[in-house]
C-alpha cells in the first residue's frame, strides 16, 4: 500500500475525529452522543484534539495519508502526560463513569509510552496500514527512551488482541467493561504491555 505516515496537523483534527470514534467501539459515543442536541458526536469530540500542549493534543498524533485522503491515524503519547491534560468540562460524571476501567488500567500502565488509539479506515483494513503505525509506536517510544510500550484493547476485539500478541505484546491487566448500550463490548478490557 503506497501510503504515507506523516505527523498530524491541525488540520487533520476532523480526520482524526472520524477515526479515533471508530477505534473507540462506542465509548466516544457514550461520552459525546446527543451531549448538545443536533450537534455530531464528530464535532464535539474535536475540542479533544484542539488542547494545544496535552497529551490528548493533534500533536501526539500521526496519520496515514493515500493521496488527500487520511486513512488511518495513531494517537500516542507517554502515559504520565495524561496527568497534565484538561478533562472536558462538559461531560458530567455519569457520561464519564464508561471511562472507569481505562482510569484503573491507565495507573497500571504508568511509566510506559502509551498507544491510546490505532485506527484504520474499513476500506483499507489489512493493507498493513495498521502494522505500520503500529511500527511508528514502537520507533517512537525507543527514540524516547522508554522500556515499555503500553494499550489497551477490549478482550472482545479478538482481531486486535491477536495482532497485539504477534506484536509482542502481553496482557498485564484487566477491568471489567462498565456496560452502556453504545458501547460495543462487554466483558474485560486488557491492559496489554510490550518491554522493548
Amino acid at each position: 500500500m503506497d501510503a504515507t505516515l506523516r505527523r498530524a496537523t491541525e488540520a487533520d483534527v476532523p480526520d482524526l475525529a472520524r477515526l479515533l470514534i471508530i477505534a473507540a467501539h462506542g465509548i466516544i459515543d457514550a461520552l459525546y452522543c446527543d451531549l448538545v442536541p443536533g450537534v455530531p458526536t464528530e464535532k464535539l469530540f474535536e475540542w479533544r484534539f484542539t488542547q494545544a500542549g496535552s497529551a490528548r493534543s493533534y500533536e501526539y498524533c500521526w496519520v496515514a495519508q493515500q493521496g488527500p485522503q487520511t486513512i488511518g491515524m495513531l494517537h500516542a503519547h507517554p502515559m504520565d502526560a495524561l496527568a497534565d491534560t484538561p478533562s472536558d468540562p462538559r461531560l458530567t460524571a455519569d457520561r464519564r463513569a464508561v471511562l472507569a476501567p481505562f482510569v484503573a488500567l491507565g495507573k497500571a500502565a504508568r511509566g510506559s509510552y502509551h498507544i491510546n488509539a490505532v485506527a484504520v479506515a474499513l476500506e483499507y483494513r489489512g493493507s498493513g496500514i495498521g502494522n505500520r503505525l503500529m511500527a511508528l509506536a514502537t520507533s517512537e517510544a525507543q527514540r524516547l527512551g522508554f522500556a515499555d510500550v503500553s494499550l489497551l484493547v477490549f478482550e472482545q476485539n479478538s482481531r486486535a488482541v491477536a495482532l497485539y500478541r504477534r506484536l509482542g505484546f502481553e496482557i498485564a491487566g484487566r477491568s471489567p467493561v462498565v456496560p452502556h448500550p453504545l458501547v460495543h463490548h462487554t466483558g474485560d478490557l486488557l491492559l496489554m504491555m510490550r518491554r522493548l
